[in-house]
């Protein structure tokens, strides 16, 4: 994408501060960005009105950021951060209506006996003052509205996310212990039923090996991506057909009433942050401080390798593993926008939705 470089740029004019704000945080977060909002981000940068707080907020962000990844990694915090922090209470009762409705089977792999889970990690909910302050830090990438719904949405006592393990097919074909009816029955009448699809990535990691690695931002991602170690090889297979999933495997979620589908922007939330943080290096949350404006430049690396975009090229899309390749024929509304999801009823407008799956 031709705007980064310009964003860095715009940015040199700080001088010898041009490194509290170009950090891999911000590299990666504006290969993930849509194109409008990196140039509504270059506009501000040259507006002299402007380009004062934008200096401030993009330099928070990359202060913040790696602990917003520590929080989706689960990594624990020092108590002191948590000592007056209300505890959240999980439901059971969800947790047992989505097991059963599932089948007590996982989505992805079709395997028996699956956990419960939530597309935003649960032990998050013991920070609720701190993960709304980290979440804030993202406005300045993603707009002051979608933060308000993600803050609204993962703040309280019980919060929106809660991801069903919602299996592919009907409940008769995936439910051994009912019986369709005999032919001689009144054929009841089809129930409408809410469909979402959501694609599963197996992301790469770049070389850079740290969120706070000062990198150059005219560096394409396409020739950082690191090989997979074959002694480690990533497999995950579906129990019922033992075929293996695949990068790019779309995932339907299904359910009578849409208030049952995983929650769009949670999911938007879950897929930008763990794609930043593999084009960012995926290196160990644990390396993190819980202060975020504790710098000990001994410890953030700089860049092992660096490699130019070609302006021929310009990809807007560091990789199909991670970028929005979503099939747009079936998609109403860009995955990043900042618009709701556009759900479908069957399979009429059913979503294509882009989420990232992680280790199975």
């Amino acid at each position: 994408m031709t705007l980064i470089p310009q964003v860095y740029a715009e940015l040199e004019v700080l001088g010898d501060e041009v490194t509290s704000c170009a950090q891999a945080s911000l590299w990666a977060g504006l290969w993930t960005m849509p194109v409008g909002r990196v140039q509504n981000l270059l506009e501000r940068l040259r507006d002299p009105t402007q380009v004062d707080d934008v200096h401030v907020q993009l330099a928070r962000f990359n202060n913040l950021f790696p602990l917003l990844v520590k929080t989706f990694c689960t990594q624990a915090f020092n108590d002191e951060t948590r000592r007056n922090d209300p505890k959240p209470k999980r439901n059971r009762a969800v947790a047992d209506s989505a097991l059963d409705r599932d089948n007590q089977r996982c989505v992805l792999t079709a395997a028996p006996h699956p956990e419960f889970c939530h597309i935003f990690p649960f032990a998050a909910l013991k920070l609720p003052l701190r993960l709304s302050y980290l979440l804030s830090a993202r406005t300045v990438l993603w707009g002051e509205d979608r933060v308000k719904r993600l803050r609204a949405k993962l703040a309280g006592r019980y919060y929106a996310s809660d991801l069903s393990n919602r299996p592919n097919g009907n409940d008769w074909t995936n439910n051994p212990n009912k019986k369709p009816p005999s032919r001689s029955a009144k054929k009841p009448k089809l129930q409408k039923m809410w469909s979402m699809k959501v694609r599963f990535h197996w992301l790469r990691e770049t070389n850079i090996t740290s969120l706070k690695s000062v990198v150059d931002f005219s560096a394409d991602p396409t020739g950082m991506f690191q090989e997979p170690d074959i002694k480690r090889p990533i497999k995950a297979v579906n129990r019922m057909t033992w075929r293996p999933i695949e990068n790019g495997q779309v995932f339907t979620f299904s359910a009578e009433d849409r208030d049952d589908l995983p929650d769009y922007d949670i999911l938007l939330l879950q897929w930008g942050t763990l794609r930043m943080w593999r084009l960012a290096g995926g290196a160990d949350s644990a390396m993190y401080s819980d202060d975020p404006y504790d710098s000990d430049d001994d410890k953030v690396p700089a860049v092992s390798q660096r490699t130019a975009i070609d302006p021929r090229q310009s990809p807007d899309n560091p990789s199909s593993n991670n970028s929005d390749d979503y099939d747009r024929s079936r998609s109403r509304t860009p995955v990043n926008s900042n618009e709701g999801p556009n759900y479908g009823e069957s399979r009429d407008t059913e979503r294509d939705n882009q989420a990232q799956g992680g280790d199975i």
